[in-house]
């Protein structure tokens, strides 16, 4: 039995990529959806325009910390990946 660890790098990597491209999906998601957003505020007005903007701005903090989180860990993963090739 062995106490080597082995690591697949390239397969390390390419997970790292695709962590990449659902941080970029998510930009792009928030991006669609303030634009949805935006739209609406030319429909509503009044009250109902307050509470859409409300909404807006909840839900705007809600994928900002999301996006924040996922960035987050994909720093820490490169980090650490980069700290196994060493």
């Amino acid at each position: 039995m062995s106490d080597t660890i082995l690591y697949n790098y390239g397969a390390n990597y390419d997970q790292l990529d695709g962590i990449k491209a659902n941080i970029n999906d998510a930009m792009a998601f928030r991006e669609n959806v303030h634009t949805v957003f935006n739209a609406l505020n030319d429909v509503y007005t009044g009250d109902a325009a307050t509470a859409l903007q409300g909404h807006h701005q909840q839900c705007s903090q809600q994928m900002d910390a999301t996006i924040c989180d996922m960035q987050g860990t994909h720093g820490q993963e490169i980090g650490r990946a980069a700290g196994r090739e060493r």
